[in-house]
């Protein structure tokens, strides 16, 4: 929005999205979520007039202990194939790969704490979770009925799901 009022105006253009900008604490440039690349990632713009670039994450710092799920979906030949998932803990939080593009479904507030996440499997992705029990749904096509999964995810440690 132009300093003196007015109507907002884009400041990138795309074939893509990006949303919930926010000034950085020198007001040199704008942080914001972008899906450009595919995967979501935060972006940075400097202004006035610069080019956007990732921000990489270069670490990440737990709050808590935390495991991998390391799920291998498979077709009848042993092969890897693709499928929907749905990964929660213990308080009904969702969980994806760091590459994965999540999506949302409709939801009941009275069934679910959460709106209800999933992301596409191509048949082999690591999942970090809390540690402790974890729920996992895979959904292969409308012609196999969705498997369900409760497992305990030990603190530094991989749990495999072979759906």
């Amino acid at each position: 929005m132009p300093a003196n009022g007015g109507e907002p105006f884009a400041l990138t253009f795309g074939e893509w999205d990006e949303t919930s900008p926010r000034w950085s604490p020198d007001g040199a440039q704008l942080a914001f979520i972008s899906n450009r690349d595919g995967d979501t990632q935060l972006r940075l713009l400097r202004l006035p007039g610069g080019s956007s670039r990732v921000l990489e994450v270069m670490e990440r710092h737990r709050l808590r202990p935390s495991g991998t799920v390391h799920l291998l979906v498979r077709d009848e030949q042993g092969l890897p194939t693709p499928a929907r998932v749905v990964v929660t803990d213990a308080t009904g939080r969702f969980y994806a790969p760091a590459h994965a593009w999540t999506h949302h479904a409709e939801f009941d507030r009275n069934e679910r704490p959460f709106e209800a996440r999933y992301f596409h499997t191509a048949g082999d992705d690591r999942i970090e979770v809390p540690a402790g029990t974890v729920s996992v749904e895979v959904t292969k096509g409308l012609a196999r009925q969705p498997q369900h999964h409760t497992l305990q995810v030990r603190a530094g440690e991989v749990a495999d799901v072979r759906p």
